[in-house]
């Protein structure tokens, strides 16, 4: 907790005993609850391998009106998604949930390409189906880091739009307002009949650490990459502040070693400045040695990527 937060809790805690009322009231408006985050969902094993970003109000804010927000979540979900076609796969007071369709599977949930969770409370949720490349003799896949670094600027843009604080009541210190974030990735899927499917490496424009590890498995916790310090960052903490704990505690939970925090920086700084290149689709039919009939089937459908070129522009 910041220092500023500790100093009014414990100011909050002596005033209580001769004004109750107002410093109860004081609390509220105060000291920040980090209730919205607690929207975020556990970062568990997936049907594919999503990256999750979630970004909330580090204090709960005023709701709107049920119709308010349902229209504010559609013109964000317009901004986060893009040139990409989007659908609303549910709409209403509690969620507005909205998913970039795979073609062959238009009403799967879990086969599309992309998916933005968006709560009253000012919590959204995007996971991102991330593209895959096969590694050579092995069903492993290899990511881009450009992708990952590409889809946490376009995110931290969001974060700072007007159509992300509209979601909720409006505050008169809105700019001053903390954020809480969270970051996760899939680190294996399953193929039927197949077994695991894990991710063994990255590929990058910028530097990677020296060394990586062979066989071993990345891990990702449930609450998301370094979640202790991406509390209360601050509206002017830039991508590399707000971001370098988690993308550090990432490559260093899947085996890099050496030169991570040059790695980091080095990411992060190419963000708006770079274009990144999306990397070719590969369905599970191709990852490793699933036979072919499985066309169509769950295989096929749990690790479809995303479309080539819907990484956004960094």
């Amino acid at each position: 907790m910041p220092f500023l937060e500790t100093a009014l809790g414990k100011g909050l805690a002596t005033a209580r005993h001769f004004l109750p009322q107002l410093s109860s009231r004081g609390e509220a408006r105060l000291i920040t609850d980090h209730r919205p985050i607690s929207s975020s969902p556990n970062f568990h094993d997936g049907g594919r391998f999503w990256l999750w970003v979630v970004v909330a109000p580090s204090h709960s804010p005023k709701q709107l009106e049920p119709l308010e927000f349902t229209e504010n979540a559609s013109k964000l979900a317009e901004f986060v998604h893009g040139e990409q076609r989007f659908t609303v796969d549910y709409s209403g007071s509690e969620l507005c949930r909205f998913k970039v369709p795979n073609p062959a599977h238009p009403t799967s949930l879990a086969a599309a390409h992309h998916v933005l969770w968006v709560h009253p409370n000012g919590c959204v949720v995007l996971q991102w189906g991330l593209q895959t490349s096969p590694l050579p003799d092995t069903r492993n896949v290899e990511l881009s880091l450009d992708e990952i670094v590409a889809v946490l600027g376009h995110m931290h843009r969001a974060a700072h739009d007007p159509r992300f604080a509209a979601i909720h009541a409006r505050r008169r210190t809105e700019k001053m307002r903390r954020l809480d974030w969270r970051v996760g990735l899939t680190p294996s899927i399953s193929i039927v009949d197949h077994g695991p499917v894990y991710w063994r490496s990255l590929s990058s424009s910028t530097k990677l650490p020296a060394v990586l590890p062979t066989g071993q498995n990345p891990s990702c916790p449930v609450r998301g990459f370094a979640a202790d310090k991406m509390t209360s960052i601050k509206q002017g903490a830039t991508v590399i502040e707000t971001f370098g704990p988690a993308l550090a505690q990432l490559l260093v939970d899947a085996g890099y070693t050496g030169g991570v925090r040059e790695s980091v920086r080095a990411a992060l700084s190419g963000i708006g400045t770079r274009q990144v290149e999306a990397a070719e689709r590969v369905p599970a039919s191709e990852i490793g040695t699933v036979p072919s009939d499985t066309t169509g089937s769950a295989a096929e459908v749990t690790a479809a990527s995303p479309e080539r070129g819907s990484t956004p522009a960094s």
